[in-house]
């Protein structure tokens, strides 16, 4: 995924983000983008007879027309929601946190990273490393696994988001003391069950909200900066394209 699509995507999420937090603004700018996108349909058509009084208007520029005027209303949406790109930004990593434990690839790859760097480790029982499970019956055994279940989540997420592991510092990623915290923490109130992989991916989605939220703003001038240039080249191109032609259908018929 690019970092265009990765924004794109991110800015899609802010407009679903005000109708929830705020309905009544996103009813008005909603009526707002309506009347502006009538008025840019109306514009572009009516700019040809600016150029050419008898010039037929073709299938085509109306085409172009509601082009232009699908471009303003979106961007009439996006361009006040994109202050919500802070909250579009958790509700992206929480639909990742979920979606990766589904990740076929990513859990088994992960799984047997995992489970090499505790064979490395050399603290369990020879005849547990055969079974089709971590051993992790060793406090550092458990430590190890956790760590590389929240390094391989982070990697991920940036790898698929990078547009915004772009704003990731590098201290992203849980530390040691973090994952050691959690781990503990885990085991304390659940004696004799295992450390998941939902663990660890929560842990690390954790550590990247928490990251996000301090460069968010960042993210929102990128976003309205975007916004604003797409608007401007996707909104002219339809005008310029009806009213040369206009212009050239004078000298044809001259």
């Amino acid at each position: 995924m690019s970092s265009i699509t990765s924004l794109i995507d991110l800015l899609l999420r802010c407009p679903e983000e005000m109708a929830d937090r705020t309905p009544t603004v996103f009813q008005v700018c909603l009526v707002v983008a309506l009347l502006l996108g009538g008025a840019t349909f109306w514009g572009c058509i009516r700019s040809i007879r600016l150029w050419n009084q008898t010039y037929p208007i073709p299938w085509w520029s109306y085409v172009a027309a509601t082009f232009a005027s699908f471009v303003v209303f979106s961007g009439t949406i996006l361009l006040p929601s994109s202050g919500l790109i802070k909250d579009a930004a958790v509700s992206l990593i929480e639909d990742w946190s979920k979606r990766l434990p589904r990740d076929r690839k990513w859990t088994d790859e992960t799984f047997k990273e995992a489970k090499r760097q505790v064979v490395k480790l050399g603290l369990e029982e020879p005849a547990s490393y055969q079974k089709e499970t971590i051993p992790v019956s060793h406090e550092e055994s458990r430590k190890v696994a956790a760590r590389t279940y929240a390094q391989s989540a982070v990697a991920h997420f940036r790898e698929n988001n990078p547009l915004l592991s772009k704003l990731l510092t590098p201290k992203a990623a849980p530390s040691e003391d973090e994952i050691y915290e959690d781990v503990r923490t885990f085991f304390e109130k659940n004696p004799g069950k295992k450390y998941g992989v939902e663990q660890a991916i929560d842990l690390a989605a954790e550590r990247l909200r928490q990251d996000l939220q301090k460069e968010a703003p960042k993210v929102v001038v990128y976003a309205r900066a975007f916004v604003i240039l797409a608007i401007l080249v996707f909104t002219a191109l339809p005008f310029a394209l009806v009213g040369i032609n206009a212009f050239r259908d004078i000298h044809v018929h001259q």
